[in-house]
């Protein structure tokens, strides 16, 4: 076994048989590259109808190595080195030349001896290797459509929460002012379940706005209160400085997301927003620059003259850089959080100069927390390992067994109640840390 130098507890993987992270591994991974394969399958038929013999067999080459890939993943062979010469290949292959293996005696990293985390982000950049090195596909998005598809789907929500954004034009209490604020971080929230590489065959739509104070119940870890505080101070003492999202899923929780900064924006909590994206397409559904635009031309192309006027003034925010879009390859690297000082300091130090980072989503609290089997109740500054660039906040819906800071007594009266209440998306969390 590697790397006993770690403190932390045992990380989340493959080599607990019947745990969700094993299954995970044995089924919804090779589950998701069936789907790449199938549509790549389709897309080389395509070519060879249209006689554009070159690009099917390119097809048909992606289709062979994802086949190959998935059959190294079922089979537990070893780790190799990327082959691409992209700029984060050398990061990746120091990488898995040190990636910490689980098992006693084994020598070399596979997919059931290492952390689910390293291999899963391993799986999605070994897939984008595959396009990298084609010849005529090597920009091509392979997820795009299911992304796409999810946001035409969750037009009707789209249409509830842009008619409430529009609302909230003339806030005149300090009391309205914070249940919109309340309101629209639940919606930031819960459009987190909308996550394509969990529910890739499942129903995206969000719930309702008196579905969602059902759902207020089911935050079961809320720092809403504490957030506001802070960020109310925030207001009333300057009104300046920068508010960092850093993105999951495009779809209804990206344009839930873009309604919150909104808020903030037009209510002076800040002066300038701005969005961590990919780099690359990744676990599935996770926003790319080109997911942020799209949606933005989506809304500004919209027939919904109230969506296209909301469109109209985000891309006005991104003309005039109160939003801004940033990539940064450290996020599809399979580093946790703890590590990003270390190894991306100009990264560490941007999100310094926020006055508050709100992480999205599941994978980003995963890597807050190392995917460690944390006791439930552990302070988040002590999961974190004492992440702190900048105030920051995250809002998850569980779905992978690792959560942190509950109330004693929470987790064994959760379990009474639902057998899978870490993974199944029902539960979610408002953790703050400053």
């Amino acid at each position: 076994m590697t790397n006993t130098c770690d403190p932390r507890p045992t990380p989340l993987s493959g080599i607990f048989k019947g745990t969700f992270a094993y299954l995970t591994i044995r089924d919804r991974m090779p589950a998701i590259l069936t789907k790449v394969i199938d549509q790549m399958s389709r897309l080389a038929s395509q070519y060879y109808n249209s006689n554009s013999l070159s690009k099917a067999e390119d097809a048909k080459e992606i289709v062979s190595k994802l086949c190959k890939l998935k059959n190294e993943m079922q089979t537990n062979k070893v780790i190799r080195k990327l082959n691409d010469f992209s700029n984060d290949s050398d990061m990746w292959n120091q990488f898995i030349e040190k990636m910490p293996i689980l098992v006693e005696g084994e020598t070399k990293p596979s997919w059931f001896t290492v952390a689910w985390l390293h291999c899963e982000c391993y799986m999605y950049r070994r897939i984008i290797e595959t396009f990298l090195e084609s010849k005529f596909h090597t920009e091509l998005d392979p997820y795009f459509d299911q992304k796409s598809d999810a946001f035409l789907s969750s037009i009707d929500a789209i249409k509830v929460l842009t008619c409430y954004l529009n609302n909230l034009k003339s806030i005149n209490s300090q009391i309205y002012l914070y249940k919109s604020f309340e309101d629209l971080l639940e919606y930031s929230l819960w459009s987190n379940k909308c996550d394509l590489s969990i529910s890739f065959n499942g129903n995206n739509q969000i719930k309702s706005a008196d579905e969602q104070n059902y759902l207020k119940a089911n935050i079961i870890s809320n720092h809403t209160d504490q957030l506001w505080t802070y960020l109310d101070c925030m207001r009333l003492s300057t009104g300046k400085g920068i508010i960092t999202f850093v993105l999951d899923n495009v779809g209804f929780e990206l344009f839930s997301d873009l309604c919150l900064a909104d808020f903030l924006l037009t209510f002076k909590f800040c002066a300038e927003v701005h969005f961590y994206v990919k780099c690359m397409p990744w676990f599935v559904s996770d926003t790319t620059a080109k997911d942020f635009f799209w949606t933005i031309e989506q809304c500004v192309n919209s027939t919904d003259k109230n969506i296209s006027d909301l469109g109209k003034k985000w891309q006005s925010y991104l003309d005039n850089n109160l939003f801004s879009i940033v990539e940064d390859t450290f996020w599809t690297l399979p580093f946790d959080y703890s590590m990003l000082e270390q190894e991306t300091p100009s990264l560490y130090s941007k999100l310094s100069k926020s006055k508050l980072i709100l992480f999205k989503g599941d994978l980003n609290y995963r890597k807050l927390f190392g995917d460690r089997n944390w006791p439930y109740t552990t302070n988040i500054k002590d999961a974190s390992s004492g992440f702190l660039p900048a105030p920051w906040c995250t809002l998850r819906t569980l779905k992978a067994e690792v959560v942190v800071g509950l109330v004693p007594g929470i987790s064994e009266k959760l379990e009474t109640e639902l057998d899978n209440w870490m993974t199944s998306g029902v539960y979610g969390v408002v953790q703050f840390c400053i």
